[in-house]
């Protein structure tokens, strides 16, 4: 690893936003034939709403997909004899999205309206997800003279605590058009949560929902590995075989540091947040990789051939070997040995055998 590395990040820091795009954990949109196949098997008597006057209840019980609960109702609008909705508003025209089933109506799911918001008898209830940032609710307000509220909620501390009152306009503003609301929100949830949409003061339609990953979520994890490794290594520093160098030891911290930076810098770019994640993972591979494999004393380490038998290591004289794990940690040692046993404790899976100058890379699965 060289310390120029570090001038890395502030180059891939110049990088356009227009360049990254954040994947979606959560992308649902009623109208879908999905969607309607999955309402008519958890609700054997679903009949088809009548189009603009109709809604049906559907069972609270199951999980919709084995991942959502809904508490609420299907209803169902053809954008044409009430100015209700067959397409998304203009902001998503270059995605195509366009709320129609089959039969060219749009398909939404009601919320219950409530004198009090958020209406907690109401929901839509995701599955836990691994971060949650920009959350983009396609919808309407149920009410032709009033404006109306949904609430997003997520459940911390084994209660749900409100995040954000969302207001949708009176349906009457949108009565010369055949698009939907759009309202979006950034839930900036770096780590794992679980998530509902509640109903408000007046009934509300959602059409679709969309959840993206946190910005920051991938790089998160990578200093989360890195700061284990680190930590983890810190009684390994030296010259010897199976042993960091410091200065490749003080390098990788830094690294840290810098990624660190970043990823408390409330302002920062979701193209920075994808360069300091770039950066760390590849801080983490310079680390692993310069781990002394020759040792520096005056005897010179001999070649030593390692056979393997099942979880038995022969070896062709005898000798010390160091066994590594995939990120580079010692998970046993053993000195002045021809023939031994990797004790169960060290586990299963990948480990590097070290003796001398010879690597070995083994599979232990018993």
């Amino acid at each position: 690893m060289k310390t120029k590395k570090l001038l890395l990040i502030v180059t891939l820091f110049s990088i356009s936003l227009s360049s990254f795009s954040i994947g979606l954990l959560i992308s649902e949109d009623f109208s879908s034939q999905s969607w309607a196949d999955e309402i008519k098997r958890l609700n054997p008597t679903y009949v088809r709403p009548a189009t603009n006057t109709t809604f049906f209840g559907v069972d609270s019980t199951p999980l919709y997909f084995g991942k959502y609960y809904l508490n609420g109702a299907i209803v169902i609008f053809d954008g044409i004899s009430t100015g209700n909705l067959t397409n998304a508003c203009p902001l998503f025209e270059s995605e195509g999205i366009v709320h129609a089933d089959t039969g060219g109506v749009a398909v939404a799911f009601r919320l219950r309206s409530g004198t009090v918001a958020p209406v907690t008898t109401t929901y839509l209830e995701f599955p836990k997800i691994s971060s949650a940032g920009m959350i983009t609710i396609h919808g309407r307000c149920g009410s032709t003279t009033a404006s109306g509220t949904i609430s997003i909620q997520k459940y911390e501390n084994d209660a749900w605590v409100n995040v954000k009152n969302l207001t949708l306009a009176k349906s009457n503003n949108y009565n010369t058009v055949t698009v939907d609301e759009i309202k979006t929100w950034d839930l900036d949830i770096v780590d794992s949560t679980k998530l509902r949409i509640c109903g408000g003061l007046k009934f509300a339609m959602l059409f679709r929902v969309d959840i993206a990953k946190h910005i920051k979520a991938d790089l998160k994890i990578s200093i989360d590995s890195a700061t284990t490794i680190k930590t983890s290594n810190a009684g390994n520093i030296g010259t010897a075989v199976g042993q960091y160098p410091q200065a490749d030891y003080d390098i990788f911290s830094e690294a840290i540091d810098s990624a660190n930076v970043v990823f408390n810098n409330v302002a920062a770019t979701e193209a920075e947040a994808d360069a300091a994640n770039l950066y760390m993972t590849s801080a983490i591979t310079d680390f692993n990789a310069s781990i002394n494999d020759v040792g520096t004393g005056i005897n010179t380490p001999k070649a030593i051939t390692i056979k393997q038998s099942g979880r038995q290591l022969t070896l062709n004289e005898t000798a010390n070997i160091a066994i590594y794990n995939t990120v580079g940690t010692l998970v046993f040692k053993q000195d002045n040995v021809k023939v031994t046993e990797v004790p169960a404790s060290v586990g299963k899976g990948i480990f590097l055998v070290k003796s001398g100058i010879s690597i070995r890379k083994i599979y232990l699965n018993n």
